[in-house]
Parts: C-alpha cells; sequence; structure tokens
C-alpha cells in the first residue's frame, strides 16, 4: 500500500472511532438528563419535555425541589408537581417541582392550583394570583394568614409560598 492509502485509512479509522464516542456521550447524556439536573435548578416544560432555564426567565415556572431515582416514586409531603419517566429526558427518575416565584411576582391562567396552567407576566397586567409572601425553611400553611389567598408548602427544601388572589 502507499504512503497515501494508509493515511487515509488511519485518518477513516480515526474519524469511525470519533464518531461512535461522540454516539455514546450523547446516548448517554439524554439518558442521564435527570442526573444532570438538581435542586434548585429552574425548568419549564413542554410538549418535548423538560427544558433547562435560568431562573430569572419569564418561562421558567418551575424550580427542582427534588430528583428521586426512580420513575414510579412519589414526591415529599407537600404541594408539588411532579414529572416522570413518560419525558425520555428523565429515564428512570422522578422530578418533584415547586413553583420558581419570588416575592411580588404575578402569574396569569389558571385557578392557581396547577403551576403548569400559570404564566408569569407583568404585575400590571390581568393577573390571577400574586405571591406575597415566601418563607424558605419553614413548611406551614398558618403563615399565610390572607383571606384572599392561599398556601403551597412544601416539605423537601422546607418552604412556604403564600400567594394572593385579586
Amino acid at each position: 500500500m502507499s504512503a497515501r492509502v494508509t493515511r487515509l485509512a488511519v485518518l477513516l479509522g480515526l474519524v469511525l472511532v470519533l464518531s461512535g464516542v461522540g454516539a455514546v456521550l450523547v446516548l448517554h447524556f439524554s439518558a442521564e438528563g435527570a442526573q444532570r439536573l438538581g435542586v434548585g435548578d429552574c425548568v419549564d416544560l413542554t410538549g418535548r419535555g423538560v427544558v433547562v432555564l435560568d431562573c430569572s426567565a419569564t418561562g421558567s415556572r418551575y424550580r427542582v425541589a427534588k430528583v428521586i431515582a426512580a420513575a414510579d416514586a412519589s414526591c415529599p409531603t407537600g404541594d408539588y408537581d411532579w414529572i416522570s419517566q413518560e419525558h425520555s429526558r428523565l429515564a428512570d427518575h422522578t422530578l418533584c417541582l415547586m413553583p420558581n416565584a419570588r416575592e411580588g411576582d404575578c402569574f396569569a391562567g389558571g385557578d392557581g392550583s396547577r403551576y403548569a396552567e400559570l404564566s408569569r407576566i407583568g404585575c400590571d397586567g390581568e393577573w390571577t394570583v400574586r405571591v406575597g409572601r415566601v418563607v424558605e425553611g419553614r413548611a406551614d400553611r398558618a403563615l399565610c394568614t390572607a383571606p384572599q389567598g392561599f398556601a403551597r408548602v412544601f416539605t423537601e427544601p422546607a418552604a412556604t409560598l403564600c400567594f394572593l388572589k385579586p
């Protein structure tokens, strides 16, 4: 064989090896997506699954409260929304989700009971609920006393969100 054919064969072999390594990495990280998600990460749910967003982004409706390494697991006691393996990126995991809400945030849509129906908006518009108080470190409905509001309580991590209705 000539030197040119030998170099071409070596180059082709390297391309095939690198392509195989790349494919393995893509498959691994697609299947292990939930392991990359951690407590405190902000996400949104779409028809395509879980999308990781910056916590200050308007569309980041959820914050990951707990990642459980089982698809059929239950979230801790509290008012969590959750998502499990039906989305391929989660593999065999359950994500326990709480609203990504800061004091003063306003949301429109739904009745306030399902976060997936809510969209963060400016408070100068027609809002459905406003976050009146966020208490980190305590899970206690009694912390929310507004007559036109309701509480959402989470035990892991402990937090109480007090929502107000217009």
